[in-house]
């Protein structure tokens, strides 16, 4: 207490909520500064008995200019050194200077504002923690103890750049939350799946990294190629191919037919009956009896496997593929239709 007492200095000013977001970014901001390893998990105690300023309060006394959201303290003093130059920041930017440093902070709060910083610690994206400190302090040793835990013990991802894209995290564990795990033991492996959907294609082939970061971890960096067409798009025939009968574009091996022609080698048009209710018996029918496909107006029938032990092949025909030589009468006469397995 002697000691906190000799390098802290102490002192106040003359409204309720206080600055501990301004000194909160700045150990964010200037954690390499703070003596924090590279590698470790990196946890801030901000304990309070008030609310906070943010970003606008300082106009009242004449702070204009935006808050940069920079380090400004001075190394030889410690003090910083814009407190009365800039305004005070934003909750948004606290937030993403602890995401980016990947600083966790436990909140401290004594009751009349625990509901306050609850709410701001569920808006953040970075693990953070409340807990409620009593009013003589008694309790911070065992309250910093279980939000440690609490934090330490959960695991969840968090994706910040997704324009563009459709994502689903999906935790694989017992005990789960929003994107994430709880009470996750020591030594205990954690999976997740991502699933990342493109919204649109803007190119036909395109990479991209993306960061996910793990709270109190790391930030892992993903990288999505993107192909949104065939690799054999730039050598398709850009002019009528006899596969396509000079009535479309020959892509990847597929007709691109111009209209009115389509089928699998614009063979057909709209002449020649492009609408299914050519191929029903009557209009409650289904297309071709289910027994084959409608191809320009026609039942082309598919060609069913024979049974085992059965000679004659099995033949499916009909103008609506209605009969085989199986099922209808022996006497009936059979009209030739053309005969295609489906593809």
């Amino acid at each position: 207490k002697q000691w906190y007492q000799r390098r802290v200095a102490i002192t106040a000013g003359i409204d309720y909520p206080e600055g501990g977001f301004e000194a909160l970014l700045q150990v964010a901001s200037c954690w390499n500064q703070l003596g924090f390893r590279k590698k470790s998990r990196k946890i801030v105690i901000y304990a309070s008995d008030a609310g906070i300023h943010i970003a606008g309060d300082g106009k009242v006394a004449g702070l204009v200019t935006p808050n940069t959201g920079e380090c400004h303290v001075d190394q030889s003093t410690g003090l910083y050194t814009m407190a009365e130059s800039q305004d005070y920041p934003s909750i948004e930017q606290v937030n993403q200077m602890l995401i980016n440093n990947n600083i966790i902070p436990i909140f401290a709060i004594e009751e009349q504002y625990l509901d306050l910083y609850q709410k701001i610690s569920d808006h953040m994206t970075q693990l953070s923690n409340v807990g409620k400190l009593s009013a003589d302090s008694s309790n911070i040793v065992e309250l910093v103890r279980d939000a440690l835990y609490r934090v330490t013990s959960t695991i969840n991802l968090v994706i910040l750049d997704s324009l563009g894209y459709t994502i689903e995290i999906e935790p694989l564990c017992d005990e789960r939350i929003p994107n994430g795990c709880t009470n996750v033991k020591y030594g205990e492996t954690v999976d997740f799946r991502v699933t990342f959907t493109l919204e649109k294609c803007e190119k036909l082939a395109f990479r991209k990294v993306l960061p996910i970061i793990v709270p109190g971890f790391e930030t892992v960096f993903v990288e999505i190629e993107h192909k949104c067409g065939c690799d054999c798009y730039d050598n398709a025939v850009v002019t009528g191919d006899d596969i396509c009968n000079n009535r479309g574009d020959n892509i990847c091996g597929t007709c691109d037919c111009r209209d009115p022609f389509y089928g699998e080698e614009c063979e057909c048009s709209d002449k020649s009956g492009k609408s299914d209710e050519l191929c029903r018996a009557t209009p409650s029918s289904l297309v071709c009896s289910n027994q084959g496909r409608c191809e320009c107006g026609k039942c082309i029938c598919r060609a069913p496997q024979t049974p085992p032990g059965i000679q004659e092949p099995y033949v499916r025909y009909g103008e609506f593929c209605e009969c085989s030589n199986y099922e209808c009468p022996k006497g009936a006469k059979k009209k030739k239709v053309p005969t295609a397995t489906l593809r």
